[in-house]
């Protein structure tokens, strides 16, 4: 008997081989290109995982200040990663940690895009996987999330995909997912109730992979409730709040966001329509990742937490992958088929080798210029003149801790409450609990911010602290100061003989003295009084101080001035507090006037003599003879 050899199909085999072989080169190029441009970009939030793994291996524990047990990382397993990698390599220097969480990051988006393209290279054109792959790692490069667990979970989310549609058991996957991230939990759920509803699984099966996913997570879980007294870290509590608090924005935060967000990247969605049609008429893996993110926005949308770009990478993903599957609705022939067995070698060894050699020039001819976070780049010079002041030792209060807190070793008090244990200072609520136990240092931004306010505008404040230091950088000024030495608590009756020396009165006159003034083209907003944001209508004031801050403009260029009072109203009483000019680009880039730059003020008055009672609070520009109404009105008790 002959044995008839099909040399057609053994030669595409071989091609085929090559082509995969090729593909998978190009990625790997491109993945340690994407590595080079960003290996000493790093994201603030990143350095918080970074002091934890130092305190780790120096140590001290899983703690982000030494001695105070408080777990100020979402993930676990990319700490756990970032440590193990770090172990070997660390005799005393703290930057082979973030070396080590790039080299983890590069691994994970190449990955990532090698998952990517087998998952693709089943249902279309070599090609079509080829080049998603390639997107993938440009999109997952440039978000902006390096030193965080987001590479990690994209890596995880798309082995998991690729492992059920194989048919292989991707349940110690889904363990790790939630150890990757909490919300990884949605991949685990998702599966145990598909396989509850399928006649393919026995429930024998799901028990068992439940158990093992179970012990992935099980330990954690127990170092972490005897440890820190709760399961999973709240930092999902903190963003919450931060949505309520309104100084992340107001409204619907987090929706507005995903709206902006979705505006960038529109192109995707038509193409996504016909690819969510493909994958639900044939069952398709991806559709774990499409309910995922549909469940992970919808739920961040209720919370309504602020909306981070890292929020959105897994559904930027989500939409190129199904991008990717409606071209292939859209154009048939680029389905997998028989018909491409003859096309492989004739197209795909071609285009794939073009590719590749592409990637080598491009990594040859490029200078590979360092992108550096400039947030980053200010926090560090600012640190360092801190370090070169040798200013006293004590805790460091801080309003973004990521940077700071990695280069330096000083306790970090965060003003926001996310990785130290102490409650959002921002909000100006518990002031009380600051000034008893001022920190040492302060680090803010120069001009202060709106974050900070709660803050630096409590008259504790200028106090117990003088400025110290500048430090000047094309990005952001930022200032810092020190405890004056003043170590007694200030008691009430103290704070009121300093408003009374240092800060201006109200003066009093009547209401007739703006009554020939015009409301027209003059617009004004009060953003805060005494630190607090003046979300509601009423404001209630107590104490003798009244600090305020906003922006005015009359929008007619020619009676613009820069004089400005704030005037309190009551009946035929008016009392006016003088205001000082600040820069508000913002408000002239939303009104699209640029002679608006310095539209921003700011007051302070002692109020000791108003009487009590409600006042309706307008902002006047006498020399273009305005006034406007703010809508607020102030409650004196």
């Amino acid at each position: 008997m002959e044995t008839t050899i099909d040399t057609g199909s053994s030669a595409t085999s071989l091609h085929a081989g090559s082509v995969d072989i090729l593909s998978v080169l190009t990625l790997a190029v491109f993945s340690i290109y994407q590595f080079y441009v960003w290996e000493y970009w790093n994201f603030d939030d990143a350095y918080i995982v970074y002091r934890i793994v130092l305190n780790i291996l120096e140590g001290h524990g899983w703690v982000y200040n030494v001695g105070e047990y408080h777990n100020a990382s979402t993930s676990v397993l990319n700490t756990v990663l970032i440590t193990a990698g770090s172990a070997p390599f660390y005799f005393g220097d703290r930057s082979v940690i973030p070396l080590v969480a790039h080299v983890l990051n590069s691994s994970c988006i190449f990955l990532s895009a090698l998952c990517a393209y087998l998952y693709l290279k089943k249902r279309s054109h070599p090609m079509i996987g080829l080049g998603t792959a390639a997107i993938l790692i440009h999109l997952l490069a440039n978000s902006a999330s390096w030193g965080l667990e987001t590479h990690l979970f994209s890596f995880l989310s798309l082995a998991f995909l690729l492992l059920q549609e194989r048919h292989y058991s991707p349940y110690l996957v889904s363990g790790l997912l939630v150890l990757a991230r909490p919300d990884g939990a949605l991949f685990g759920i998702f599966l145990v109730i598909y396989r509850l509803f399928s006649k393919k699984w026995g429930l024998k099966n799901i028990v068992v992979g439940s158990i093992v996913a179970g012990l992935i997570v099980a330990p954690w879980l127990l170092y972490s409730l005897t440890t820190f007294g709760q399961l999973f870290p709240d930092t999902l509590s903190n963003k919450m709040w931060q949505g309520e608090s309104g100084l992340w924005g107001t409204g619907y935060v987090y929706l507005k966001g995903l709206y902006a967000h979705l505006k960038d990247c529109w192109y995707l969605i038509p193409l996504a329509v016909p690819g969510f049609y493909y994958g639900v008429r044939k069952c398709d893996a991806l559709l774990y990742l499409v309910f995922f993110c549909a469940v992970q926005q919808a739920v961040y949308s209720i919370l309504n937490v602020p909306a981070y770009h890292w929020y959105f990478v897994s559904l930027d993903v989500c939409l190129l992958l199904l991008s990717a599957l409606g071209l292939i609705v859209v154009l048939p022939f680029l389905k997998k088929a028989e018909s491409h067995r003859h096309s492989v070698p004739l197209v795909s060894y071609g285009a794939s080798s073009i590719a590749l050699a592409f990637v080598f020039y491009t990594l040859y001819t490029a200078q590979f210029p360092p992108r550096i976070d400039q947030r980053d780049a200010a926090y560090r010079k600012a640190i360092d003149v801190l370090y070169h002041k040798h200013l006293p030792s004590g805790a460091l209060a801080v309003l973004e801790a990521g940077t700071p807190g990695f280069f330096s070793d000083r306790t970090i008090v965060d003003l926001i409450g996310l990785v130290s244990k102490n409650p959002p200072y921002v909000s100006g609520d518990f002031n009380d609990q600051f000034f008893q136990k001022p920190p040492q240092l302060l680090l803010l931004q120069n001009p202060i911010w709106h974050f900070e306010r709660g803050i630096t505008d409590d008259v504790r404040f200028e106090m117990l602290y003088q400025k110290v230091a500048d430090s000047a950088h094309a990005f952001r000024n930022m200032q810092i100061f020190t405890l004056t030495g003043r170590s007694e608590t200030i008691s009430k009756e103290a704070v009121g003989k300093y408003i009374e020396k240092h800060f201006p009165q109200v003066k009093k006159t009547t209401k007739a003295s703006i009554s020939e003034y015009s409301a027209d083209n003059f617009l004004c907003v009060i953003d805060q009084v005494n630190g607090k944001l003046a979300k509601d209508p009423g404001v209630k004031i107590k104490g003798g101080l009244l600090k305020v801050n906003g922006w005015a403009a009359v929008t007619d260029p020619a009676l613009a001035s820069t004089k400005a009072y704030l005037a309190l109203v009551k009946g035929d009483s008016l009392y006016a507090v003088s205001l000082q000019r600040e820069s508000r680009p913002d408000v002239a880039q939303a009104i699209n006037l640029p002679t608006l730059k310095n539209a921003g003020f700011s007051g302070k008055a002692s109020i000791a003599s108003l009487p009590a009672g409600a006042y309706d609070i307008y902002i006047v520009e006498p020399e273009a003879q305005r006034f406007c109404v703010s809508g607020k009105v102030l409650h004196r008790a």
